[in-house]
């Protein structure tokens, strides 16, 4: 067999390490290099927007509970205000309440007052027209004069008596 002569073997064996280093430093150097360019490149493409996914998601999340967080910190803040502002018009609803009865109560008592003194001008008037009246029929039945005195206290009376029987 010529491959195992000794004089080309040397030879054979010299020029089998040049090609396999060659080869190695081919493969080391530029061949695993650019696939494990491809590799990181498909990683990025498929696990790295995975991951990406899951930290915008848990982000998300995150920035939805902070929200909410928020919203209901909102929701009680308009919440305890509602309720200030409640008390705050029924204070007042109160305040104005009372000020409308006490004026009521004051116009009232002022038209009842006004009223008793009108009833009581109207019966003086009635006393007086109604004193002039028996007066003349007195005198026209009687023919006699009858002293006004005697029939104003009869008047009187009778009008007392009516304003103690009306009371």
């Amino acid at each position: 067999m010529p491959q195992f002569d000794l004089a080309v073997f040397s030879h054979q064996i010299f020029w089998l390490t040049i090609c396999f280093v060659m080869l190695y430093s081919f493969t080391l150097f530029y061949s695993v290099p650019r696939l494990q360019k491809g590799l990181d490149a498909r990683w990025e493409q498929t696990e790295g927007a995975t991951l990406e996914a899951q930290r915008i998601e848990k982000e998300a999340l995150q920035i939805k509970k902070n929200l909410e967080q928020a919203l209901n910190e909102a929701r009680a803040e308009a919440q305890d205000l509602i309720s200030q502002e409640t008390k705050k018009l029924s204070t007042e609803i109160t305040a104005r309440k009372h000020k409308i009865t006490a004026d009521i109560k004051d116009k009232f008592t002022t038209a009842e007052r006004r009223y008793l003194e009108h009833k009581v001008q109207a019966l003086v008037e009635c006393q007086g027209l109604a004193q002039n009246l028996s007066t003349e029929i007195v005198t026209k039945l009687v023919h006699d004069s009858v002293t006004v005195n005697v029939i104003q206290g009869l008047v009187a009376a009778a009008i007392k008596e009516q304003v103690a029987n009306d009371v």
